[in-house]
């Protein structure tokens, strides 16, 4: 989305497809973090709460002060490669699971890495 706001005034994402966006830097403590308590079994790590690809689009946008505009778009009107599933939001409902943090939290802590990458 960062490199399409630098290309194009207005970009098209879906609005009937939810997931749980989940930034790396709150995944890889999370997953030490069941190694070292030796949880085992099936879990699932995402960010808290979903949102809509179109709604996330619009808060990449909103967090990193650019003003590209994000049109809705529907799955039909768009498309892609390979299918993708309306509803990809997954949570854990395992009492033995730490929640993750916000997706809003991981975004801004993405972009702030990011920055700082390209300070160094």
């Amino acid at each position: 989305m960062l490199r399409l706001a630098g290309e194009r005034d207005a970009v098209q994402v879906v609005t009937d497809q939810e997931g749980c966006p989940t930034w790396t830097g709150h995944l890889a403590p999370a997953l030490l973090g069941l190694i070292e308590r030796e949880i085992s079994g099936l879990v699932h790590l995402a960010g808290a709460t979903h949102i809509s690809w179109n709604g996330f689009a619009r808060e990449i946008f909103r967090q990193a002060e650019l003003a590209c505009r994000v049109e809705p778009a529907s799955t039909a009107e768009t498309s892609r490669p390979a299918p993708r599933p309306a509803w990809s939001a997954l949570e854990s409902e395992r009492e033995d699971v730490l929640p993750m943090p916000d997706w809003r939290d991981g975004l801004a802590g993405y972009l702030a890495a990011r920055a700082g990458e390209r300070l160094g």
